[in-house]
């Protein structure tokens, strides 16, 4: 692996931006709104609420990352965040994670410069690029030993979220950068296909002239919920769940789930 990134093809290769490749104005820039984060004890953070898109696109980054974690031999450390910085997702190894809650990460921290100071999500978020931040570079001093990547995560030239991959500050970069893009990469394809297969069976819906709640029982029933899910989940009686399956079957002229799945599944 020693003569896979030889520093002339590193170089050549590289696709990522460090606080050294700022100039000296953006330098002072992020410096000076990083002073402000040594006050922020960040009592007020919670769970941002969250729209059906982004919480789609939460959810299709544990399924894209989940796997990564599961065989990494070496501690690792993932967040995904949100446009401005707080974070709505993490995981990693048992130990990364063991450690950076015992400093304090929860759902909800801000990484945004003006109350986490210099981090590669709040760098991520000024340039709106790829970005690296390392060790010492970190105004956060339970960082000093990680290396951070940080990507945006983009989709129709909107920046919805950013992830973040950390790893120990002796991992080799140039192997971990390609790895990154890739899940990105990964969860942008998977959101826009979702997105575009949800239009799609709207479509098909309003063909069918079906209301709301027919619209948000025949998503669950697609999805292989139960009756008894579906009713907590709506918070309505099983009875009428059943009663709303049964007007669904009647407009669609099916009389089985299987047909239905056959007939507006995409």
């Amino acid at each position: 692996m020693n003569n896979l990134f030889q520093q002339s093809d590193q170089n050549r290769k590289k696709c990522w931006i460090t606080l050294d490749d700022l100039d000296i104005g953006e330098k002072e820039q992020l410096f000076k709104a990083s002073e402000t984060f040594l006050n922020y004890d960040g009592k007020n953070d919670e769970m941002p609420t969250l729209s059906p898109e982004m919480e789609r696109l939460r959810s299709i980054t544990i399924k894209v990352t989940d796997p990564v974690v599961n065989i990494a031999a070496e501690p690792i450390l993932l967040l995904m965040t949100t446009a401005n910085g707080r974070v709505i997702y993490y995981g990693g190894t048992p130990s990364a994670v063991s450690k950076i809650e015992e400093d304090g990460l929860h759902i909800g921290s801000s990484f945004s410069i003006e109350h986490a100071g210099i981090n590669a999500i709040s760098l991520c978020h000024h340039v709106k690029q790829t970005v690296v931040v390392q060790g010492a570079e970190h105004s956060l001093s339970e960082f000093s030993n990680w290396n951070c990547l940080c990507t945006p995560i983009m989709v129709d030239g909107d920046m919805l979220g950013m992830l973040d991959l950390s790893f120990d500050h002796l991992t080799n970069i140039a192997f971990a950068v390609p790895l990154l893009l890739q899940m990105v990469n990964q969860i942008t394809d998977l959101y826009s296909l979702e997105k575009t297969s949800e239009g799609l069976r709207e479509e098909k819906f309003n063909a069918y002239s079906f209301t709301k709640r027919e619209k948000e029982i025949a998503v669950a029933w697609l999805e292989n919920k139960t009756v008894p899910e579906i009713a907590s989940e709506l918070t309505i009686s099983e009875q009428t769940v059943r009663t709303f399956i049964k007007k669904i079957y009647a407009k669609t002229n099916v009389g089985s789930k299987g047909d239905l799945f056959q007939l507006l599944h995409l």
